[in-house]
């Protein structure tokens, strides 16, 4: 009889007609449900070619969000060929498309894929170990790691001008001075003293980022790890 490490997990999902099996597999992918791009860890059916993100399989119907408190979110399906006629819906979060399944709340005008809804809510990085820094939406400013423009929702502080794309939140603070100077910051390699499963996408391949990043995020903050300490 086989070890519980050993025993295959499967399910049934809605999306799909034949039972679907976690798989670890090295080839990136295009998940069915939320339609981003994914690496290693899925639920597939190989007879059919079809994958799931490993949340995107367990997602539920109706999801209460840190991000949007003052309703729950409802998952939804975006239409077939919707995206191909140029009336497509954003992401509130990533601002990538929703090609597929999508949180969204219809009184707020709130659309987020199912994987950025896990991002979490606060994480530590030692560019300011003075305070916590917390996700939040907001107006333009500059990322205080690579220095390019940080639009849309990041990593901030409350109290003072710190702001955080959530993939720089994976980076060193700059070297001493170069806060300063206007021109953008080109940051070094990522180092992860905790290798996340998948592996992080490089961010060269921006529709592979989310999902990683988050993942890297989830493992970080429940290690109580500072991001940014090499």
């Amino acid at each position: 009889m086989g070890s519980a490490a050993e025993t295959t997990r499967s399910l049934h999902h809605v999306l799909h007609d034949h039972v679907l099996v976690e798989v670890f597999l090295p080839q990136e992918f295009r998940c069915n449900g939320c339609r981003t791009l994914g690496i290693g860890l899925r639920y597939r059916c190989h007879g059919c070619d079809f994958d799931l993100h490993l949340y995107c399989s367990t997602c539920p119907m109706t999801l209460p969000c840190h991000m949007h408190s003052d309703h729950p979110l409802s998952l939804l399906r975006q239409p077939q060929g919707l995206m191909m006629q140029g009336n497509g819906r954003l992401c509130n979060v990533c601002r990538d498309s929703l090609q597929g399944i999508f949180y969204a709340c219809p009184l707020c005008d709130f659309d987020a894929h199912p994987i950025c809804t896990q991002l979490p809510s606060t994480v530590k990085h030692a560019v300011h170990p003075q305070h916590i820094l917390s996700l939040q939406p907001g107006g333009p400013n500059n990322c205080s790691i690579c220095g390019f423009a940080c639009n849309y929702w990041r990593y901030g502080c409350a109290y003072c001008h710190v702001h955080l794309h959530f993939e720089c939140v994976l980076r060193p603070p700059r070297p001493i001075g170069l806060s300063q100077l206007q021109q953008p910051y080109h940051a070094p390699p990522l180092l992860f003293p905790l290798p996340p499963r998948p592996p992080y996408y490089p961010p060269e391949s921006p529709r592979m980022r989310m999902p990683a990043v988050v993942d890297r995020l989830k493992a970080g903050v429940q290690a109580g790890e500072v991001f940014g300490n090499s």
